[in-house]
């Protein structure tokens, strides 16, 4: 892609062409020859944000904006995941959970001029808020997740749960889950937003067909597919095996129900295709990794070093514009 530095293209590649012209451009109309528009496929709070704090920063260039803005996201996102897994664990522990997201092999996406930084904090502000009886800012994140990304809207499954659990661990209708109406208010200006400006309010679903993405499938067949390189299929893997293993050691369940849904709608298209980079903002399994380590130094070193020295690989062949998910 085109970028104002060369220098600085290692943050930008691939989606980033499409977030950056969003940020510009706002979304084209359909094209009167026809085809795809396939920006319809990226959701608009990214590049809102930084189309925004471009503006403010008297118009500087909105890639600029979008390395810096993305750094700020993830250090805040790290910030935030600390607090939340401190509610129920030690601080040696959530230390250790924060090590396993930074050294994930697939964290490079989360510097780059993509919405994952974004996505991850929203995420974890929402189970965070929620918890702490913040129900308006939970019901915030949960809105603004919706239009982060197109998994965005499963936040609010957990966050439900939240919201429903009482404070003996027992489930019963309340109040409180009307706040989900701020999510429900997102997802129909998304409907509305496609519906003016290409007259079909699930455009953003329908436009998945121009990359093939016909149909759903039963999301383990994605294991077994050879469509993408091994180490897809294994990362995902590997992430069920931590669902799996969560519920067996019966982790809370909010964090179990959205590192499940996260996991398995992109298995659900029959491919591995992006895994490693919707991993990388799947936080609970990074918790769930953690609880795996703690009582197993040796295991923690060598999954340290297999995932810094993946992280070094991924980033360079990143770097290069290699195929990166």
């Amino acid at each position: 892609m085109v970028v104002p530095h060369r220098l600085l293209d290692v943050w930008g590649r691939w989606d980033t062409l499409y977030y950056v012209d969003i940020a510009q451009r706002g979304y084209p109309a359909s094209y009167a020859e026809g085809g795809w528009v396939f920006h319809a496929a990226f959701f608009p709070l990214y590049p809102a944000l930084i189309r925004g704090l471009s503006e403010l920063l008297g118009g500087i260039h909105v890639f600029y904006v979008g390395i810096v803005l993305s750094q700020i996201l993830l250090a805040l996102a790290v910030f935030f995941f600390d607090k939340l897994v401190r509610l129920d664990h030690s601080e040696s522990f959530a230390e250790l959970a924060v090590v396993c997201l930074l050294a994930y092999p697939g964290s490079h996406f989360l510097s780059c001029v993509y919405p994952e930084s974004l996505a991850l904090l929203l995420g974890v502000l929402a189970l965070y808020c929620v918890r702490t009886q913040r129900w308006g800012l939970g019901a915030l994140a949960c809105g603004l997740c919706v239009l982060a990304r197109p998994n965005g809207w499963l936040v609010c499954l957990p966050a439900l749960y939240e919201l429903c659990r009482g404070d003996d661990g027992r489930l019963r209708l309340s109040p409180r889950v009307l706040w989900l109406l701020v999510p429900t208010g997102a997802v129909m200006l998304l409907f509305l937003l496609h519906w003016e400006t290409y007259g079909d309010p699930l455009y953003f679903v329908h436009v998945q067909q121009g990359w093939g993405t016909t149909h759903f499938t039963f999301p383990l067949l994605a294991l077994l597919s050879t469509n993408r390189p091994l180490d897809h299929n294994l990362v995902a893997l590997a992430a069920l095996l931590l669902v799996v293993y969560g519920v067996v050691r019966r982790v809370r369940p909010s964090y179990l129900l959205l590192g499940g849904t996260n996991l398995l709608l992109p298995l659900c298209t029959g491919s591995t295709k992006g895994v490693l980079r919707y991993m990388g903002s799947n936080f609970p399994l990074f918790i769930l990794l953690a609880r795996l380590l703690e009582p197993r130094p040796w295991l923690r070193r060598c999954l340290l070093v297999i995932g810094l020295t993946g992280l070094a690989v991924y980033s360079y062949r990143w770097s290069v514009g290699l195929w990166p998910n």
